[in-house]
């Protein structure tokens, strides 16, 4: 992951799970970071704030991964990641049909920014599967969070969920059933989104 995804833990854990849980994960894991400036974590650390906040909760670890995926999309704290997102299509088939792009595109934008290598394949009109190449499985359930929102964001009706984990990575499957469900979200590649 990265500083620019680390962003906004902080933030989620307080308006999710309240100050207290993130007052108690700071003292548990030893670290001094304000909610708002989390970009300083590693991976491994940002990775237990979430496993952490899932315990605390009671909630499954792959529950609080994707919704903290549909945070970075939505929350204002994160907002250039939504931006850099959308770049990806006018459509929410455009936007999956450039995911294989993705990585390269992040990387023109954060040149420190490594995602993992994806791989779309269409199974039928409606229906796509998305192969992540990462050893880091719970990054994929960050990454279901965020389509999830992304088909939001186009006002498309979908179905996204994690169907199968291999050594070497994860696929996603994306099941179209309305892409005119709803107006979506306004975006404009100039100014204020």
């Amino acid at each position: 992951m990265h500083g620019m995804v680390h962003k906004g833990i902080g933030v989620f854990a307080t308006d999710y799970f309240g100050s207290d849980a993130w007052d108690g994960l700071r003292r548990e894991l030893g670290i001094d970071i304000d909610p708002a400036s989390a970009t300083q974590l590693n991976d491994l650390v940002a990775t237990q704030i979430l496993f952490n906040l899932a315990d605390r909760s009671g909630r499954s670890k792959r529950d609080v991964m994707e919704d903290y995926g549909t945070f970075l999309m939505t929350s204002d704290v994160t907002s250039g990641i939504r931006r850099l997102m959308r770049f990806g299509g006018s459509d929410f088939l455009e936007y999956i049909d450039s995911l294989e792009d993705l990585p390269g595109r992040v990387r023109l934008a954060i040149d420190d920014f490594i995602l993992p290598p994806l791989t779309v394949i269409q199974s039928s009109e409606s229906t796509y599967k998305v192969w992540v190449e990462t050893k880091l499985g719970a990054f994929t359930f960050v990454l279901i969070g965020m389509f999830r929102a992304m088909a939001d964001d186009y006002g498309v009706l979908s179905e996204i969920k994690h169907e199968e984990r291999r050594d070497t990575g994860d696929m996603i499957s994306i099941k179209i059933f309305d892409v005119g469900f709803d107006a979506g979200r306004d975006f404009s590649l100039v100014g204020a989104a």
